[in-house]
């Protein structure tokens, strides 16, 4: 009885701490506590152990009125200052993986935080020797990190160095991953869009030009300090990869819609990916491997690089064991600035990349890409399958 009335107790505590639904699900056997519910973000519980089924309608208001009328400050923004990570994550699939999304990062997962003075000088070292079925378009008709709807590609890992997000109004400054960064597959049923980066995946603070009163269009280049500033990655990204799905990776951050200011690059990054078809992928594109000094894509028009550089040797490889076709790219500052971060292709107008900049920035590094696939038949009009460049390989 006691066992029985912890779990209960502990489940709805679940649902008033996170101002969520919870769904507690224990066995019926008789040797078990039992004590099944679903439980309500009031408190509320709908129980019932004769039930094998419980079932409740899901009323997402619910969740938004109780967060609205009883602030604990579940939406408030948070700061994460001087956080230090030593330590080496390792992971191995023991089986096949059928999660949508994964995300590794040395120091912080999460988004709507402040970052000042993180460190990661821990390895993080993904080996997938099992499959991952699922397809590419999850069709769940939500958001999921930026991307909408059942037409875009859901399915992503991403592994980043020190954190995941820069999020709106929020700042990252003094940061420096040291720790490498590693990816190995071996099984071609692997279907995954594969994103990695030094410091993080995105830096998504577009409000910084109002707060700080910039006009983005303007090429008055005032010092200031970006969204992301002072960061610096030291740290080697390696990948051998055999997916279906995108492969891309950068130094800094792999998307950029706001400011960089102050970033330095100094690992190598070695991408190589033996494209697979995209067949049982459930999408109709080939794929890429794509690499960046600084950012793999400028997604916005205040994405903007200013007063940086990148030392680190870049390359995108399509190896021999290619059996799909598809693009590689490499560049030692932004790969491109003609995609949006759901995988299709920018507009023209000035609601897209027309005004992202790069600016005071420089590249040492050597940059190569190579694709194994087959070109004699292009024709001029064609775009080449690989590009590498100093600065910016596909822009507007």
């Amino acid at each position: 009885v006691k066992r029985k009335d912890h779990y209960e107790s502990i489940s709805k505590a679940l649902a008033l701490v996170n101002q969520a639904f919870v769904i507690a699900s224990n066995s019926a056997n008789d040797n078990m506590a039992k004590g099944s519910a679903i439980i309500s973000p009031f408190g509320e519980v709908l129980k019932d152990d004769s039930k094998d089924i419980l079932n409740k309608k899901f009323d997402k208001n619910e969740i938004e009125k109780v967060r609205k009328y009883i602030d604990i400050s579940l939406n408030k923004k948070s700061t994460i200052f001087q956080a230090y990570n030593l330590g080496n994550i390792h992971v191995f699939s023991t089986n096949a993986i059928y999660h949508n999304w994964i995300k590794y990062s040395g120091v912080s997962v999460g988004k709507n935080i402040d970052f000042e003075e993180l460190r990661n000088e821990g390895y993080i070292n993904i080996n997938a020797t099992h499959s991952a079925p699922n397809p590419l378009l999850c069709g769940t008709g939500e958001a999921v990190d930026g991307l909408i709807g059942n037409s875009d590609p859901q399915k992503t890992m991403k592994i980043n160095g020190v954190f995941e997000e820069v999020s709106q109004d929020r700042y990252a400054k003094n940061i420096y991953n040291g720790g490498r960064l590693s990816f190995y597959n071996s099984n071609t049923l692997y279907i995954f869009n594969l994103f990695m980066s030094g410091i993080g995946y995105k830096n998504a603070n577009t409000n910084m030009y109002a707060e700080k009163g910039i006009d983005y269009k303007s090429v008055d280049f005032t010092p200031v300090e970006g969204s992301i500033h002072n960061a610096v990655n030291d740290g080697e990204i390696y990948v051998n990869a055999r997916i279906k799905g995108q492969s891309r990776m950068a130094g800094i951050v792999l998307i950029n819609e706001g400011m960089l200011t102050s970033v330095a690059n100094t690992g190598d990054i070695y991408n190589s990916n033996a494209i697979q078809s995209n067949a049982n992928t459930g999408v109709p594109w080939e794929f890429e491997v794509e690499t960046g000094g600084i950012t793999f894509l400028m997604g916005s028009m205040y994405a903007q690089i200013r007063d940086s550089v990148n030392y680190g040797n870049i390359v995108s490889y399509a190896s021999s064991e290619s059996s799909g076709n598809g693009w590689v790219n490499a560049s030692g500052i932004a790969t491109r600035n003609d995609k949006m971060e759901n995988n299709t292709d920018a507009g023209e107008l000035e609601t897209y990349q027309y005004f992202a900049k790069i600016a005071f920035t420089i590249n040492y590094g050597d940059v190569f890409s190579y694709n194994n696939r087959y070109s004699d038949n292009l024709s001029v009009a064609n775009e080449t399958h690989n590009k590498a460049s100093g600065i910016l390989s596909l822009g507007l």
